[in-house]
């Protein structure tokens, strides 16, 4: 085959693949139910802080965005959904501090980019909410629930401690979100 031609074929199942997506986005749109969301209970320029008991206090704007994943079917094939996907970032100055995304799944996945390591160091946790209902479940793997727990001299009632890499554990309620963490060298940061 003639390169030319080759190259002309090569052309067309880039713009026929491109437009595919584009054009064919026929999956219905499938969006975070409101028990998950409210597992999240930021909005949009939000302020909050967070301090570690010594004097040190993090401030944090949350933004928040959300998007839908196109699948980008093709005109023969089967529609599959395409899921909302919602960011919910606290950002301490220039330096990303939390982010939580949610999606249709009932499971929340969030990082806490460290403060003492100058936020360079990330920390995955994930939670899982009891399906259909605004509530952390108390059997998923990772989670243990707990009456209340006091932090750095704050009491916080109905908290679910959730685990992360290593020793890290976060603390949140279904009303207030995160409400503190605790390193594995003792540091434990709470909400104002």
């Amino acid at each position: 085959m003639n390169p030319k031609t080759l190259i002309g074929l090569f052309a067309l199942l880039i713009i026929t693949c491109n437009s595919c997506k584009d054009k064919f986005k026929t999956g219905p749109e499938e969006y975070v139910p409101a028990y998950i969301k409210a597992m999240v209970p930021y909005t949009n320029g939000q302020t909050l802080s967070f301090s570690n008991g010594s004097g040190q206090v993090i401030t944090a704007t949350v933004s928040v965005t959300s998007k839908f994943t196109y699948s980008g079917v093709c005109s023969n094939c089967s529609s599959t959904p395409n899921p909302e996907i919602i960011t919910y970032t606290l950002n301490a100055g220039a330096n990303k501090f939390m982010e939580f995304i949610v999606d249709p799944q009932p499971y929340v996945r969030f990082t806490i980019y460290s403060p003492l390591q100058n936020y360079q160091f990330a920390n995955n946790f994930n939670f899982l909410v009891e399906p259909g209902v605004a509530q952390l479940s108390c059997v998923a793997g990772g989670q243990v629930c707990l009456p209340s727990i006091t932090l750095n001299g704050k009491t916080f009632i109905n908290v679910v401690e959730i685990s992360g890499t290593g020793q890290d554990r976060a603390y949140h309620t279904a009303s207030q979100g995160i409400v503190g963490f605790k390193y594995a060298n003792g540091t434990i940061y709470t909400l104002n």
